[in-house]
């Protein structure tokens, strides 16, 4: 109920603000940022390098999906359209689009597993790709107190975000034998919040520095799943399970089907964003000036 009452506002304010809106100044940004996780979004120890019989190996970290999601430093790319809700361009409102990749500098990590055969385990490389990603579609309001100097102006900004979130871990044991286990995608919702400065350098363009924090899981969080949605290579769809509760995982393991039951936290998915920005001012007032060619009115009396 609470969720329905929060989304039937928003979109009230939006239809209603749009009668005062300045259709006729919108604008369109574009722009590129380094996006780090923080609380549980980012990694603990995602890989266990352990010893079997003498020998070292490499394994998913038992604490993986557990305590957290083994995200790194990543990369954001983002769009948005603003509508000026008066006169003196201060008050916009926004939607936004934009994908956050994580773990995007990280390199593979390479190392060697147990292989059962008849005869014993032996070892073989094994190479492990992972990362997080998350798509966010938001609506909001900013703020830009300075806009109407049309030189320089902070803003401020927040915005209701529906998330699409998803992970993937990728498993290669040679050059063409790859197996992956996929997370989600899921939808959360979640606020964010946003800050910087803007400085025209034109009449139609200007540049944008700014600092973003996303707080992506706050609502629809969800248990783990049952043993047929169980974490094992090859599958997809698997729960994220950020509101903690048990699940079943094959991950730490090597060697036959059966998984291992786990008890998860409860996890935050939240992560900052430092980007710079291009804003486009186009202009779209339509011309209403009196043609010079055209031919004038006369009035013609009769008496």
């Amino acid at each position: 109920m609470k969720l329905k009452t929060l989304i039937l506002t928003i979109l009230i304010f939006i239809a209603t603000s749009s009668v005062y809106s300045q259709f006729d100044k919108p604008i369109f940004q574009v722009g590129i940022g380094i996006s780090q996780p923080f609380d549980q979004l980012k990694g603990g120890n995602l890989y266990n390098d352990d010893t079997y019989n003498g020998f070292r190996i490499t394994l998913i970290d038992s604490s993986f999906l557990k305590e957290h999601y083994g995200a790194k430093t990543g990369f954001n790319v983002f769009g948005s359209a603003k509508i000026n809700f008066d006169k003196y361009n201060i008050t916009r409102g926004l939607i936004t689009l934009s994908y956050n990749s994580f773990n995007a500098f990280e390199g593979d990590k390479v190392g060697t597993v147990p292989f059962l055969t008849q005869q014993g385990a032996l070892l073989q490389n094994v190479t492990y790709s992972y990362s997080f990603t998350n798509v966010t579609i938001g609506f909001g309001l900013e703020v830009a107190p300075l806009s109407f100097t049309n030189v320089v102006s902070p803003f401020f900004n927040t915005t209701f975000n529906i998330n699409f979130l998803s992970a993937s871990l990728v498993r290669t044991e040679s050059v063409y034998d790859s197996i992956k286990v996929g997370f989600g995608p899921e939808v959360r919702l979640g606020l964010g919040f946003n800050a910087g400065i803007e400085a025209r350098v034109s009449k139609q363009i200007g540049v944008v520095l700014g600092v973003k924090y996303d707080m992506a899981n706050l609502l629809l969080k969800q248990e783990g799943g049952g043993f047929s949605e169980r974490a094992i290579f090859g599958k997809e769809g698997i729960p994220l399970n950020d509101e903690g509760g048990y699940f079943y995982s094959n991950l730490p393991y090597f060697g036959g089907d059966y998984p291992g039951e786990f008890k998860a936290n409860q996890k935050k998915i939240n992560f900052g964003t430092i980007y710079i920005a291009l804003n486009f001012y186009p202009d779209m007032k339509k011309t209403t000036g009196k043609d010079s060619k055209s031919p004038k009115n006369y009035r013609l009396y009769y008496r």
